[in-house]
């Protein structure tokens, strides 16, 4: 069971790196779909960098939360957006990928709690 988890975290890192790179690096389509929500390139390019450093932070145990907290909050706007713009497939995806996120850091703060009090 250890590996799954540990698997899906690395699944959800890559996620949140690769969506924060796209929109870190001006990809057009990010730029045309956010653009149409008063995303400006520097507000592009910040949400991006806020999905990169999330998803660097959920790599290590103690900064998962703080990591995971960021990659939520990303998602959940990007899946706010995508459901507005009618992409109710893309929009359901990013929310249940976003329900995996708090998943995740849930899962962190109670093995985080456990190891605190066994001290």
């Amino acid at each position: 069971m250890r590996i799954a988890a540990r698997d899906v975290v690395a699944v959800l890192v890559l996620l949140s790196m690769v969506s924060g790179a796209a929109k870190a690096l001006l990809v057009p389509e990010d730029v045309e779909f956010f653009g149409r929500y008063g995303f400006g390139t520097m507000a592009l390019i910040g949400f991006g960098a806020l999905q990169l450093v999330g998803g660097l932070l959920m790599v290590f145990a103690r900064t998962r939360v703080p990591g995971s907290s960021l990659v939520a909050i990303t998602f959940l706007v990007s899946s706010a957006l995508l459901l507005h713009s009618g992409s109710l497939a893309m929009g359901t995806v990013s929310l249940l990928v976003t329900a995996l996120v708090g998943a995740v850091a849930f899962q962190s703060l109670r093995t985080g709690a456990n190891t605190n009090a066994e001290r």
